[in-house]
C-alpha cells in the first residue's frame, strides 16, 4: 500500500493524503480492493482504466 501510494502521488504531482482520497474512489467506482489498485499502481498502471484521467 504504501509503495503504491507513493508511486501515485509522485506520478500525479498530489499530496499522499490525496491519492489515498484518488485511489479510494477509484476502487470504489471499479470495484477494486485497495490492495489490489496499490499493486497495480506499482507494478501495471497502464492496465487500470480511468485512474490517469482522475
Amino acid at each position: 500500500m504504501e509503495q503504491g501510494k507513493g508511486a501515485f502521488a509522485q506520478a500525479r504531482g498530489v499530496s499522499v493524503d490525496e491519492a489515498v482520497g484518488l485511489t479510494r474512489a477509484y476502487c470504489r467506482s471499479y470495484n477494486l480492493r485497495l490492495g489490489d489498485a496499490a499493486r497495480a499502481m506499482t507494478t501495471d498502471s497502464a492496465g487500470m482504466p480511468g485512474l490517469a484521467s482522475r
